[in-house]
Parts: structure tokens; C-alpha cells; sequence
């Protein structure tokens, strides 16, 4: 028989929504702090990287096209920074929010699947800035090049590609997580698909609004991949399984505290 274990003093639905609203609340407000902390150094953070790109003068140079792009980039810049540094505050704030409802397995796997979320994305961000990106320049200086014609490039675009990029691979870390823990917390697979499909549909809106302009045209394209992406990848990583008539498990929920 399942069981489910709750504190002395129960409390209602209208509790909890105004929990979870005032952890939102918390995250956005530590995210705004964070992007205007950001963005005094943001200038100088994208002209140091601008320098890596030691393109040779001969073949292209780095050009500015539209420089008011530049205050668009920078807080742009400054928000991803800004989400970045409060991921392991919000992971903290959520799993305290969450603890109460669940049982030993399920909270430990929440615990790996947050502080792997708050290493992994600075990682991600780290490659793709630093690797990723210079890689594809220096591949398309490669294959672009034509007798006589001078290749100059737009760093306001380099900026926005990844600055684009970087914004997906949160958003698609972030779904891969949040798939895995409905799978985990579904009591059938109708409620699975239910959830999975929303999920999916906010997803796929937030990339489709979103990204920079860079990307247009691959919109719809690049939501759909990595929707399917993230659904496969979400389906073979494991979860926690409910042992509900676990005593040990259930006596370990009880002397449970953050």
C-alpha cells in the first residue's frame, strides 16, 4: 500500500501557490540583481572575447555595423549571466519548496539532478563561448573564402550567435530536467503525456520567441529538434523510483530537514 508521509498540520493549496509564487518572485528578483551586477563588467567581459578571434588582417577583420545592437547585446549579455549566477540559489530555494512532498529516493535524485544542473549549465556556457563559437567562425572563414574579396565579420552577430546559443542550451538543459522529473513524479503514463506536452509546448515558444534574430528562419526548425532532442535524452536517463513501503525510506523522510 502506498503511503505517504505529511507534516502534523496540514496545510492548504492556497499555501503552497503562494510558496511557489514567492519563490518565483525571489528568483526573479536575484536574477535582476544579479544582470545589473553583470553589466558593469559585460563590456569589458565581450571585448576580451572579441579579441580571441585572431582573425588575420589580410583576411577579415572584425566589423560593427549597427553599434545601438551593442546595448541590446549587453544586457542581453548581462540577463544570461544573470540567470546563470542564481541557478544554484533558485535550485536550493526549489529544493526546499519541494522536500516536504517527497519521499527519500525521489528527494535525493532531485538534489543530484539540481547541483548537476548548477555545474553543468556554467560549464555548457563556458564551452560554447570559448569553444564552440570560435570553432564555427574559423570554419566558415575557411569555406567562405573568395579571390580578391576582403571577409569582414559582424561581431554583433558572432555575439548573437552566442548569446542564441547559450539561451538554448539553458532552455533545453532545463527541459531534459523537468521531463525527467515528471516521468519520476507521474502516477500513469496519461499524466506523463499531459504534463510532457506542456512542457514541451512552453519550450518550444520560448525558443521560437526568443533567440536573436540571428537565428531566424530556423525558428520552428530548431524548436522541433530539440524538443524530439531532449524527449529522447529525458526518456534514457533514470529516475527515482517511488518504494513507498520502504519503512527505512519513510523513517528517513521523516528525520529529513534542509
Amino acid at each position: 500500500m502506498s503511503e505517504q508521509v505529511f507534516s502534523s498540520e496540514s496545510k492548504s493549496i492556497l499555501y503552497h501557490l503562494q510558496e511557489l509564487y514567492s519563490l518565483v518572485k525571489t528568483s526573479i528578483v536575484l536574477i535582476g540583481i544579479f544582470s545589473l551586477l553583470w553589466s558593469i563588467f559585460t563590456p569589458q567581459i565581450l571585448t576580451y572575447w572579441i579579441g580571441m578571434f585572431n582573425l588575420d588582417s589580410e583576411a577579415g577583420n572584425l566589423s560593427i555595423y549597427a553599434p545601438f545592437n551593442w546595448l541590446e547585446i549587453k544586457w542581453s549579455s548581462s540577463i544570461i549571466l544573470g540567470i546563470l549566477t542564481a541557478v544554484p540559489i533558485f535550485s536550493y530555494l526549489l529544493l526546499r519548496f519541494t522536500s516536504p512532498g517527497l519521499y527519500q529516493s525521489e528527494y535525493n535524485w532531485l538534489k543530484f539532478a539540481l547541483m548537476a544542473n548548477s555545474v553543468l549549465l556554467p560549464l555548457t556556457t563556458i564551452m560554447i563561448w570559448f569553444w564552440a563559437i570560435p570553432e564555427i567562425i574559423s570554419l566558415l572563414g575557411s569555406v567562405s573564402e573568395l579571390e580578391n574579396v576582403r571577409t569582414s565579420y559582424d561581431a554583433a552577430e558572432i555575439i548573437n550567435l552566442a548569446l542564441g546559443s547559450t539561451w538554448i542550451a539553458i532552455l533545453s538543459i532545463v527541459l531534459i530536467t523537468s521531463l525527467t522529473m515528471a516521468r519520476s513524479i507521474s502516477t500513469s503514463e496519461d499524466q506523463y503525456y499531459w504534463t510532457r506536452t506542456r512542457l514541451v509546448l512552453i519550450f518550444s515558444g520560448l525558443i521560437i520567441l526568443t533567440i536573436p534574430d540571428t537565428f531566424d528562419g530556423l525558428r520552428i526548425a530548431i524548436s522541433i529538434l530539440l524538443a524530439y532532442i531532449c524527449i529522447k535524452i529525458s526518456r534514457l536517463l533514470p529516475v527515482a523510483k517511488n518504494e513507498s513501503n520502504n519503512i527505512q525510506d519513510v523513517t528517513a523522510f521523516k528525520g529529513r530537514t534542509l
